[in-house]
């Protein structure tokens, strides 16, 4: 199920699809109309509307509802040929359908023959070759979005981070638990498809909850929001949880196929970083600043001290609280690398503790 704010970014997504079917209907009559090949008529301009929207919206939702969805997760683990076969197959078959359908079954029934016989002649391969073109413009740019995020590829595109810029975020820090132990006991082939299938599994979480994948190291993935938006329904905190009891439910699947059952460790922290270009070859945004530093350092303290989640007792203050989960102080600890002590806190299932563990003071912490 979606949450709110991914449908609402879906529907987004899906309205610009089809405003660029629009555009590029009302190109294609111009350009037909401007070398004479049809006369500009009301009708065309109509035909060529309707063609677009309904083009680019038909692969505008099989894109975003049904490809990016879990009934098509089977499909979009198997190799490229394999998912481009399956995409060329499914839009040809659409386009073919909605142009014969505008152009012939739409029309008065005593001219249906000669004008399916008239069109299928001479303007179907045209009309079906440019269309394909648009679509696969269109996947190009879809594509784009889901290897660097669409807000990424937006502000790189209209060159929002061309200098440093100061923002405020939040950033959640998963890493797999015993990754080193996993690898030597399934090998580094094995254990690279066990990582794929867990971050596969947390894309669907992350998306849910409104998050940017800002990068996959090893086995550890890096999520990002904007902060207001994070901290304003809790989404950042919630898809912790929620990527916790992903992999709970998944236990069964993971141990049948990979012989363990991976658990995660997460750090969460939000506040002020820099962010901006880096790179010639390869363009990427980087985020600078004590916040993500102390989000990584977080993450990296589950271990010594023994829970899967830290967050800093500031910043779920400014959260609501999740439904069968339960706030534990962790106490003031001083993370490695920073001087000053920072006061934390995790999430346990259930209830509220009767007693609350004890505080440890300026503990130094990994």
């Amino acid at each position: 199920m979606w949450r709110p704010q991914c449908l609402r970014a879906k529907l987004t997504a899906l309205a610009w699809v089809v405003f660029a079917g629009i555009l590029a209907g009302l190109l294609y009559v111009a350009f037909l109309a401007s070398a004479e090949l049809l006369p500009l008529t009301w009708q065309l301009l109509r035909n060529g509307v309707l063609n677009g929207a309904t083009i680019t919206g038909m692969i505008g939702v099989f894109e975003i509802f049904v490809w990016a969805g879990p009934i098509a997760a089977p499909l979009r683990r198997r190799s490229f040929p394999v998912r481009l076969l399956v995409k060329t197959t499914v839009y040809t078959c659409l386009v073919l359908a909605i142009l014969i359908a505008y152009n012939v079954w739409l029309l008065p029934s005593a001219e249906t023959t000669s004008a399916a016989r008239r069109y299928v002649m001479t303007g179907l391969a045209q009309d079906t070759a440019f269309s394909l073109l648009i679509v696969l413009l269109i996947q190009f740019v879809m594509q784009m979005r889901r290897l660097i995020g669409g807000r990424v590829l937006a502000n790189i595109v209209l060159g929002r981070y061309a200098r440093p810029r100061r923002e405020h975020r939040a950033f959640l820090f998963v890493d797999l638990v015993d990754s080193t132990a996993i690898a030597r006991r399934l090998g580094d082939v094995e254990t690279h498809a066990l990582i794929s299938r867990v971050f596969f599994d947390l894309d669907t979480v992350i998306t849910a909850h409104g998050g940017e994948v800002h990068r996959y190291v090893g086995d550890e993935v890096v999520v990002t929001w904007p902060l207001d938006a994070a901290l304003r329904d809790g989404r950042c905190l919630r898809c912790a949880v929620a990527i916790r009891e992903r992999l709970a439910r998944r236990a069964s699947a993971y141990r049948r196929r990979f012989g363990v059952e991976p658990a995660i460790r997460a750090g969460l922290n939000g506040g002020p970083v820099v962010a901006g270009e880096c790179g010639d070859a390869r363009v990427e945004i980087v985020y600078f600043g004590d916040t993500i530093n102390t989000a990584a350092r977080l993450q990296q303290a589950t271990r010594a001290m023994r829970h899967w989640l830290l967050v800093p007792t500031a910043l779920i203050d400014r959260m609501p609280a999740i439904p069968g989960w339960s706030r534990t102080e962790v106490g003031t600890v001083t993370l490695r690398g920073r001087d000053d002590p920072i006061a934390l806190c995790t999430l346990t299932p259930g209830a509220p503790p009767a007693e609350q563990p004890r505080a440890v003071d300026r503990r130094r912490a990994a």
